[in-house]
């Protein structure tokens, strides 16, 4: 007999009918004829890839309820384990990914790259168990550390600063870290970190007791500036093998808190965020201001702490950065509210509350917890922490952005802006990744206990 051939759909220009073996009823009745559930090769393509599709779909669902929303997938064997499945709480990739592009200044460039480092790369921050491995600086593997590659070319390696900023002096200080762990795979930036310092030692106007002023044009100390400026020259005496800068760090921190400190009152101990004889000064202790002071102080005892040649020859020097340290601590805490958010100016306690100041002040806590076990882990501290934390991630949204937030530019003007709705501070961006990975740090150290909305 001869071979049938294949239906094929009627010629163009006849007519197909009910009858015809290739009409359209004919063609598709022979189509579902041919499907078989029990045999796959008849199924459709859609069909047929179908259970694939799902299984991944399934994987990625047990990966991310895993990793950030079951605590069964929490690994406390080690600290790597700890730090790699840690679950904050919050969007914190977003919230880097909006450090990172809301970040324009010197200043605001320094702390988020500053942040993001303790965030990804810790043992290589002054937090690290050996920050400067044989007494120098970590070095570069044949990649750069994440941390670094959003942002070096951002540095100037051409100039006196290593930032094109011609209002402070100082604040091109905050990209001095940077520099110098950058440098060690491409020499171009520790020299363009040398030459930062030249800049600041010997050229950068001074105040009459020695301090090296924000303003190029001007005198003025910021509390800021602490955040910057010794925590630099801290770091760069490593990289230097000298001592000297070092000591320099912890005089220029002496010398601003004499001109910046309150010296009565219920604010006492706590620093006027700007003091100037030629400029406008602001005698308000402004509670971003201060806790950046104070995780500067906290970032140079670190260093000194942890470097071979001054750990145990510096110790009246970091004794007294931990009095400081207390003394700005303890008067915040004491002028905060109880719970939530801490006011935009802690001796105003009518002033709005904000994000940027509070998760400092936290993240504050968690370190010296973790460093100084002795004195700050306990309740009364940690517990205040927590309570500051959890306010802090509330106030952060889908998108990663932490509202509401004082914006620097802006503080002068009137009784300081915080910001709010479609405005945004990229210092309590920057703030936030620091509060996120001191309290991971402090909970894998297993020194502060996790969350209810982790553990339970």
């Amino acid at each position: 007999m001869a071979e049938k051939e294949p239906l094929l759909p009627a010629e163009k220009g006849e007519k197909a009918d009910n009858n015809d073996d290739r009409s359209p009823a004919r063609v598709a009745l022979a189509y579902e004829t041919a499907f078989d559930w029990s045999n796959p090769t008849t199924w459709p393509l859609s069909l047929q890839f179908a259970p694939i599709a799902m299984a991944l779909v399934a994987i990625a669902i047990g990966i991310y309820w895993n990793h950030f929303m079951s605590d069964e997938g929490f690994d406390t064997s080690s600290v790597v384990a700890c730090r790699s499945t840690f679950n904050h709480t919050y969007y914190i990739n977003a919230a880097r990914r909006q450090a990172e592009t809301d970040s324009k200044s010197a200043f605001e460039l320094g702390l988020a790259t500053t942040a993001i480092g303790e965030l990804i790369d810790p043992e290589k921050t002054v937090f690290g168990l050996a920050p400067f491995p044989g007494g120098k600086i970590a070095g570069q593997a044949l990649k750069m550390d994440q941390a670094l590659l959003w942002m070096y070319q951002k540095i100037r390696i051409t100039g006196e600063t290593l930032f094109d900023d011609d209002v402070s002096g100082t604040q091109p200080a905050a990209l001095g870290v940077a520099a110098v762990m950058i440098g060690q795979k491409h020499t171009a930036w520790v020299e363009a970190a040398e030459n930062q310092v030249s800049f600041l030692l010997n050229k950068a106007p001074r105040l009459a007791n020695g301090a090296i002023s924000h303003l190029l044009s001007g005198l003025e100390v910021r509390a800021e500036d602490i955040y910057a400026l010794p925590t630099f020259l801290a770091y760069y005496a490593v990289q230097a093998n000298d001592t000297a800068l070092a000591t320099e760090a912890v005089r220029q921190i002496s010398l601003y808190r004499d001109l910046l400190r309150i010296n009565s009152g219920p604010a006492k101990g706590l620093w006027k965020h700007i003091s100037s004889p030629s400029a406008n000064p602001d005698d308000r202790a402004w509670s971003t201001a201060n806790a950046l002071a104070a995780y500067g102080i906290l970032r140079t005892r670190a260093s000194l702490s942890s470097w071979a040649l001054t750990k145990t020859t510096f110790n009246t020097s970091i004794t007294k950065l931990d009095t400081w340290l207390a003394e700005l601590l303890n008067t915040a805490i004491h002028l905060a509210p109880p719970s939530g958010l801490i006011q935009n100016y802690l001796n105003d306690p009518t002033s709005l509350p904000e994000t940027a100041g509070t998760a400092l002040w936290a993240a504050t806590i968690y370190r010296l917890a973790v460093s100084q076990p002795e004195t700050y882990n306990t309740t009364t501290y940690l517990a205040w922490a927590d309570d500051k934390r959890a306010a802090v991630i509330a106030h952060s949204d889908d998108d990663g952005w932490l509202r509401p937030a004082a914006d620097p530019a802006k503080l002068m003007s009137g009784q300081g802006v915080v910001v709010d709705g479609e405005d945004t501070s990229a210092v309590a961006q920057g703030s936030l990744l620091h509060l996120s990975s001191a309290w991971r740090d402090c909970v894998c150290a297993g020194v502060c206990a996790l969350p209810v909305e982790v553990s339970n």
